[in-house]
């Protein structure tokens, strides 16, 4: 089936117009109005792995904690959300405003870590289950998947591997006990966040779990484009744990660089190398 095809069928009535959204790493994205007069977000992936059903589960589990787009309709290769309007870029306000919004979502625990079924991070399929050990998990089910990925790709320096495993040895020493595992939204960089008037609108494309919530923190730092407006709002709501900023941070950012290595190579094989040696230092 084409586009349009497949998303009438999901959505089980005729489509007005669509048009291209800009967008789409994982799937073809396009604005579509229904001739009922729904105005929709639709996803179309086509890879040998959909799994935009996933997505649908992940923003399920954010919805009411929070602003996420409402899923109208969900297949394995089609996902249809409600429009969101959005332009423009942040403002210092909005910065504040979304840092409240990531520590609330923060503030949303559980006694396990991990999610309930299987979800992804980009095309990168992640097996989860629930586990309370969150050095073992965050080994065993976030690290070692991806870096064995990346490995297999060449993407990785030689004796990677060797320090992994040195690294799994001491995980628990290096990570500590971050207590309640927390919601986070997994894949929080500038792309994710949509702003309407300097306001942040929704958040959008997750890699939801239940997680320390310095791995978020280091995504974000990592890869999200915010600045101090948004780190000075969210340490008066949730001061971080001594250590994060001089070791853990690095520890943390080895699995979003291990995902670019996998994804895209250059130089991120060697960033996560050198993440991977500071969290040992």
């Amino acid at each position: 089936m084409d586009a349009r095809a497949l998303i009438e069928d999901v959505l089980g009535e005729p489509i007005g117009s669509m048009s291209p959204l800009r967008g789409g790493c994982v799937a073809e994205v396009y604005r579509v109005r229904t001739r009922s007069g729904r105005d929709l977000a639709v996803k179309v992936e086509r890879g040998a792995d959909p799994g935009l059903d996933l997505e649908a589960g992940m923003l399920a589990a954010l919805d009411g904690h929070a602003p996420v787009p409402q899923v109208v309709a969900s297949s394995d290769r089609v996902l249809a959300l409600d429009y969101i309007e959005n332009g423009g870029g942040s403002t210092p306000a909005g910065e504040r405003r979304l840092a409240e919004i990531v520590a609330g979502l923060h503030a949303v625990t559980s006694d396990a870590y991990g999610f309930d079924a299987d979800t992804r991070i980009g095309p990168i399929r992640l097996v989860n289950g629930r586990d309370t050990d969150w050095a073992r998990f965050s080994v065993e089910r976030r690290l070692r998947p991806v870096c064995g990925l990346a490995v297999r790709r060449g993407a990785l320096p030689r004796g990677f591997a060797a320090r992994l495993d040195e690294f799994a040895r001491r995980a628990d020493a290096i990570l500590g006990d971050p207590g309640a595992a927390s919601l986070i939204h997994g894949d929080l960089w500038a792309g994710n966040v949509l702003w309407r008037e300097g306001m942040p609108a929704a958040l959008i494309d997750p890699s939801t779990q239940w997680a320390d919530p310095e791995f978020e923190l280091a995504f974000i730092d990592l890869m999200g484009g915010v600045s101090g407006a948004f780190w000075d709002r969210y340490e008066a709501l949730r001061p971080a744990r001594p250590g994060f900023h001089e070791r853990r941070i690095h520890a943390y950012q080895v699995f979003p660089l291990a995902v670019h290595a996998a994804l895209f190579g250059g130089g991120y094989g060697a960033q996560a190398m050198g993440a991977l040696e500071r969290a040992l230092s």
